[in-house]
């Protein structure tokens, strides 16, 4: 059976490398500042994250719920799936797959209660965020998770698994460390020999390929991408999710610990690359579809990346 995997939102980035994204949300939510409006997508940028619904000979499963403020447009996703793979789409979601638990990846867990929610064993901000404790470290971060612990969206409800060493782990998904952006990140392969056919249900594209690359955000948007591929200088400090962060109010307040996590997420994203180049397509976590080998020949020889429309 062809793997089919549904774009069912494609993640959107608030901000770009050279902005200060906490304080473009900080704007926003207090009206000083308007989201931008994206023509492809014809809607507002929100700047949630990706989401993947993918179905596979072993069983259907997800890669990130998505933002809570994409809680519509998941839904019509959702609609077009049953009628395209005539099954409920909710109900027979076995596992969802998180890349970090920032709440614009799991924002909508709530809605498929009735699967497995797959975390990394070692995430503490997870356990801080959505259980019942609090934590100097990621203090900071508890007051974007208050309606995901009121719709019980909480740290008790996930199965922690160990990499790829995990029952129920589907055939051709593999997980890779990707350090830096967040706690515990991830970045994806799904892989199948008889191939993959991919449809963006926001912008209509179809893909075929054997192989695709979730990035997720170690490599959130294009824009980062081709910072790294040209090594730009300034990739060192916007790796982790833009050069103007202040540290106080993510990972760490301590600027030489925030250098280490900028290093660490850039050699998660060459690692990314490396695994990109091997053939098949990259999505990202707040963007699209990418050929990274488009112009290449391996790409040519193997068949790869080729939009059916």
């Amino acid at each position: 059976m062809t793997i089919r995997i549904y774009i069912a939102v494609q993640g959107t980035c608030t901000a770009g490398p050279d902005e200060n994204i906490m304080q473009i949300l900080t704007d926003i939510e207090e009206g000083r500042r308007k989201r931008e409006f994206s023509q492809k997508l014809g809607r507002e940028v929100t700047g949630g994250g990706t989401v993947l619904w993918v179905r596979s000979s072993h069983g259907i499963y997800m890669i990130d719920s998505g933002d809570f403020a994409d809680r519509e447009i998941l839904g019509k996703s959702l609609e077009t799936i049953a009628r395209e793979e005539r099954c409920n789409p909710v109900k027979y979601v076995r596992s969802i797959y998180h890349g970090h638990s920032h709440p614009d990846h799991n924002g909508n867990n709530d809605m498929f209660r009735n699967s497995y929610w797959m975390a990394d064993e070692n995430d503490k901000l997870l356990d801080v965020v959505l259980g019942p404790n609090d934590s100097k470290r990621f203090n900071n971060f508890r007051r974007f998770y208050e309606g995901h612990r009121q719709r019980d969206i909480t740290s008790s409800k996930f199965i922690r698994y160990r990499t790829n060493h995990h029952a129920g782990r589907p055939l051709g998904l593999k997980i890779y460390d990707a350090e830096g952006h967040a706690p515990a990140n991830k970045a994806f392969t799904i892989e199948d020999r008889e191939g993959i056919v991919m449809v963006n249900l926001e912008t209509g594209e179809e893909y075929r390929t054997g192989r695709i690359v979730f990035a997720g955000d170690s490599i959130c948007d294009k824009r980062y991408l081709k910072m790294a591929l040209k090594k730009d200088p300034e990739m060192q400090r916007a790796a982790v999710y833009g050069s103007n962060i202040p540290t106080k109010d993510w990972q760490t307040d301590d600027v030489i610990e925030r250098a280490a996590l900028d290093q660490a997420a850039l050699q998660s994203i060459m690692r990314i690359i490396e695994e990109a180049r091997k053939g098949g397509l990259m999505v990202f976590g707040h963007g699209g579809v990418y050929d990274i080998n488009a112009s290449t020949k391996q790409a040519s020889e193997n068949g790869y990346n080729k939009p059916s429309k």
